[in-house]
């Protein structure tokens, strides 16, 4: 099914092979290089979570999530008070931007 936009100005139609995306976005060296990422933000956020009781630090795991073209990986905490931990010292926003920026 065709995508309509605009390219200079002109009406276009766009049609997208999905089945060669899927393929490239399925492969083992694009998943392994989001895993890497997933990974390398988990061991970041460990290093920067606060130490209070050490729950916090803990909880932080890696979920995996199938969509319909590609997997991702999400860096999360089951800890009931992750929500607070994140408003006060932003753990995996500074792990997500360090991993980024390289």
């Amino acid at each position: 099914m065709p995508t309509y936009g605009t390219f200079n100005g002109e009406h276009v139609a766009v049609s997208f092979n999905d089945d060669f995306f899927d393929a490239i976005l399925r492969s083992p060296p694009v998943e392994g290089l989001v895993k890497e990422k997933a990974e390398q933000m988990l061991a970041e956020a460990k290093r920067i979570a606060p130490e209070d009781t050490g729950e916090y630090k803990q909880s932080l795991h890696i979920e995996t999530v199938e969509h319909e073209h590609r997997k991702t990986y999400l860096v999360v905490s089951d800890d009931e008070d992750a929500l607070l931990h994140e408003s006060n010292f932003h753990t995996l926003t500074k792990a997500l931007k360090k991993v980024r920026s390289g």
